[in-house]
């Protein structure tokens, strides 16, 4: 993975994001976003999701488990 410009950094927790949310009808916590692209640091996960949720990629509800990928995201990732 090529991370060096950020942006495969953030399709690969997209990806991750709508994928978990599919199989198990809920969404990743951060520790889980963070195991499955390989970061050691939560903060920066943290730093990643408000960037997505800043540019309009996912929506955050206001409790645990509440990312979700929005339309945008989803194009974004291929995915319609």
């Amino acid at each position: 993975m090529d991370w060096a410009d950020g942006v495969s950094m953030e399709e690969d927790i997209l990806r991750f994001v709508y994928e978990y949310h599919e199989e198990h009808q809920w969404a990743p916590s951060y520790r889980e976003i963070m195991a499955a692209v390989g970061l050691r640091a939560v903060s920066t996960i943290m730093h990643y999701v408000h960037k997505l949720s800043y540019e309009g990629l996912i929506r955050l509800g206001g409790g645990s488990r509440t990312i979700a990928v929005t339309d945008k995201g989803l194009e974004r990732i291929g995915v319609v």
